[in-house]
């Protein structure tokens, strides 16, 4: 008899990720499934045409978050009950805000999600809000970033320092995250800085490259 069934990479999904789920412990908000919604949605994101990888952060603390980047700001958008689908649509009331430095946030509290954008430190030579949220720790605060990294691969990585690639493609699992291929070239270019530029100067490289690869229709860069 022939064989006949689905496959579902969401039901692949749900079960790698609910340890990761699980140690963010930011139930109700953040549930496997809730994961698998807004992985599939922001893995090709597009509005009207126009293709977007916002960076999202849920979190329990807006105030607390923005402490960590001097001179942000944020501006709440909306509110609704707290359920799987609140990041999808605090994505598609915010994704075409969020581009050059401003990033969406979900923050939830007794059963309610507020959603808007906040803006990353204004400086372009400040430490990328990765870094200074996530890489550096964050205390009690509890935190998840979700963000597009390259076309069909998305990021997740949480206030514990656990993280995750999630490739929505044919990609295998061993594959490097894209992210680490601008990080690199950034390096190369800057090598020759003198050392106490040389950080700064990266952050600068760094971004420009993001925003580059990010919107534009195709990008051819060496050194």
């Amino acid at each position: 008899m022939p064989i006949q069934g689905n496959i579902s990479f969401r039901t692949h999904l749900l079960g790698r990720v609910e340890d990761f789920v699980a140690e963010t412990g930011m139930q109700p908000l953040v549930t496997e499934k809730t994961i698998a919604h807004i992985v599939t949605a922001l893995a090709n994101y597009t509005e009207e045409g126009k293709h977007l990888s916002p960076e999202l952060y849920l979190t329990t603390d807006i105030v607390g978050l923005l402490r960590f980047l001097p001179g942000s700001s944020s501006l709440k958008v909306g509110e609704c009950p707290v359920s799987e689908q609140v990041p999808n649509i605090a994505v598609k009331h915010c994704a075409p805000l969020a581009n050059r430095g401003w990033c969406i946030y979900v923050e939830f509290e007794n059963g309610i999600a507020k959603y808007g954008v906040f803006r990353d430190a204004l400086s372009p030579l400040a430490i990328p809000i990765q870094r200074a949220v996530l890489d550096r720790g964050t205390g009690d605060l509890k935190i998840l970033r979700i963000h597009q990294s390259a076309l069909a691969c998305v990021e997740l990585a949480n206030h514990k320092g656990d993280w995750h690639i999630v490739f929505v493609s044919h990609k295998r699992e061993s594959e490097p995250n894209p992210r680490q291929f601008v990080s690199d070239l950034a390096k190369a270019i800057c090598s020759q800085v003198r050392v106490k530029l040389r950080e700064a100067t990266e952050t600068v490289i760094e971004r420009i490259l993001t925003a580059g690869l990010q919107e534009s229709h195709g990008t051819l860069v060496a050194v």
